[in-house]
């Protein structure tokens, strides 16, 4: 995850910016808990997930 949005950004992968992302990323897919609901639209929720972490997590 981490070299794919470096490259995407131009970036280091090692870049601390970069690894949060990929960090926060990826913990939006764990929090989806698809194992637990298999019949989510992953797809839906995920662009749902992003929308909110782009937008500063509000509450």
């Amino acid at each position: 995850m981490r070299e794919i949005l470096a490259a995407r950004e131009g970036r280091d992968p090692g870049d601390p910016e970069n690894r949060d992302v990929a960090g926060a990323i990826v913990g939006v897919l764990m929090a989806l808990d698809w194992a637990k609901n298999q019949d989510m639209d992953v797809v839906a929720e995920f662009d749902r997930a992003m929308a909110n972490l782009k937008a500063g997590l509000p509450l």
